[in-house]
Formats: C-alpha cells, structure tokens, sequence
C-alpha cells in the first residue's frame, strides 16, 4: 500500500447533502463539545498539486474481492472508508486525534465528496476557534492506495518510486506529447498533450488533518455550522437534522463554490 495526502476545505454541516440525512436524523452529537463542519472533501479525475489523480470510479463504493461491502473490511474501498476515521494535524495521528469523520456524500456532477467531520472543543479548543473565525481554512485527507498508474503509459506501481516509468521519474508534472500505443489516461488529457503523474487505485481512507495548505485547490472551509438550537448544553439530534439539511441544500446547489 502506498500513503497518499490530498488537501480539502471546510463548510458547516447545516450545508449537508441528502444522503447524509438519513445518517443523521440517527445521530446524537453533542454540539456543546463537537463543532460540526463539512469540508469538500476529495475530488475525483483530476490532479492535485501533488500530481496525484483518484479516478471518479475509484472513490465509489466497491469491493474488489466480492463480499459485503463494510467500511471495517480490508477488502473495502471507496469514500465511505473515510467514515469513523480520526481528525488529526498535519497527518500525525501520533501527536493526537481531535474528532472524526461522521459521513460523506458524493456529488457525480461536480465529481467530489462533501464529508461530515466533527471537530472535538475539549481535544483542541484553539483549532475550534481558528474553525470558527475562519482562520484555519485547509483541510487534507490521508488515504493508502493499492497502486498507481502513470498517466502516460499505464505502468502499474505498488510499492513507489522504485518501480516508477521513466515518464514519472523523469516527467512528473510535465505535458508530454501522446503517443501511439501508450495507455493515456482520459482524464490527463488536454488536446495533443498528456500531464504525467500518478493514478490512484484501491482507495482506503485513514484520516484527514487540519493543514496550513492543502494539495487540491477547492480544500477551503466552504461553511462553519450556526446552531440551530436554542441551548447547546444538550445532546441536540435537532441541530444535526438542521444542519445536514444545510449540507443538503449545499450538495443540490451548482459546484462553483470553489
């Protein structure tokens, strides 16, 4: 497996999509310790400025092996292995976990995944408060990957570097000109010219981090929650409804937001 690292940017849970509603209108949060936000999450079929690209198809849900799809199963791929995973900083879940992931949803017409995190007041009080005043902004997801492809020539790699083309040891980042017999990734393609860097397959989620800058350029905060609860001192599956509703009306509108 290989550690991969995308940026993403906030919104407030009150902008959630419609299939987290069913979710939760299950969930109780306590909103007097947890600050819900939505972030945009991971998008699909174009490169980050890591040069990394995760294929549309590949952040679906899907089971290489056959069995029942479970977000826990090692054979299980997909957005929803985001779910349940911790928030952390700057990808090191050793310096501490500051919340988690409660869902996400994708949107197929603007190709990414608005996820549902929950940020943890009595964990990081400071990093709730930057949240809120808008100044931390940045948001990065951590994800293994089975192998990648070059976006060139289709050479498969499982284990790094060592086993890269000579377009990505060499051309990372560059446009090259297509080449007969070369398998081309569509989605790298601009006229006569293909961008190399990576293509991510076998997709597993792991965390996703509070950063200074993200990879994609769409990981902003999109919105901070507002309560809708009159009393935070409650457990408030209300204010959750509310705010998935938010997310919902977020998830139907147009994808310019970025």
């Amino acid at each position: 497996m290989i550690l991969k690292t995308a940026d993403c940017s906030i919104t407030m849970i009150e902008n959630a999509p419609p299939g987290l509603q069913k979710i939760a209108a299950n969930l109780e949060v306590d909103c007097n310790r947890y600050l819900p936000i939505v972030i945009s999450g991971i998008e699909g079929n174009i490169f980050n400025s890591n040069l990394d690209m995760y294929p549309w198809s590949e952040l679906l849900p899907q089971t290489r092996e056959g069995k029942t799809a479970s977000s826990s199963d090692d054979s299980y791929y997909g957005y929803l292995t985001w779910v349940g995973k911790p928030v952390c900083r700057q990808h090191q879940p050793q310096l501490g976990k500051f919340g988690y992931v409660v869902d996400a949803y994708p949107r197929p017409d603007c190709l990414d995944v608005p996820m549902l995190l929950a940020i943890d007041r009595q964990a990081d009080k400071v990093l709730c408060e930057k949240i809120a005043s808008g100044e931390q902004r940045d948001f990065s997801m951590g994800c293994l990957v089975q192998y990648v492809r070059c976006s060139f020539c289709g050479k498969k790699s499982a284990s790094g570097p060592n086993e890269f083309c000579e377009h990505l040891s060499r051309n990372r980042g560059t446009w090259l000109h297509c080449k007969e017999g070369m398998e081309h990734n569509a989605s790298a393609i601009n006229g006569d010219y293909v961008r190399v860097g990576e293509v991510c397959y076998g997709i597993r989620g792991q965390e996703m981090s509070a950063v200074h800058k993200g990879a994609f350029a769409s990981s902003k905060t999109l919105e901070v929650l507002q309560e809708k609860s009159a009393s935070a001192s409650v457990v408030v599956p209300t204010a959750v409804k509310l705010a998935v509703q938010t997310l919902t009306d977020f998830i139907s509108s147009s994808c310019d937001y970025r």
